[in-house]
């Protein structure tokens, strides 16, 4: 990862939903699973469809589509599952 940029920003941003993960769920295996996931997902997207895929910017174009939809639904249901647990708490 030493100088790799684009090594370095996955692992920011992934530390940083992972960081999300452990506050909602207050569990390391919640963590892991979700970076379980992700390795799963990363295998599968290279295996059946980048390597059918001749053309690099397109593959770069799918994985950045789907790393964003990946992160971006689950995000925003955690998110509304907070602010609904946080009034919860404080109607209470």
């Amino acid at each position: 990862m030493h100088g790799n940029i684009v090594q370095g920003t996955y692992a920011f941003i992934s530390a940083i939903l992972l960081a999300i993960v452990y506050l909602h769920y207050e569990s390391i295996f919640a963590c892991i699973i979700v970076h379980m996931t992700s390795n799963l997902l990363g295998i599968s997207v290279n295996v059946f469809l980048v390597s059918k895929i001749n053309n690099e910017i397109i593959s770069i174009i799918l994985f950045a589509i789907m790393g964003i939809v990946c992160t971006t639904i689950p995000a925003i249901k955690m998110i509304k599952e907070y602010k609904a647990k946080k009034d919860e708490k404080i109607s209470i």
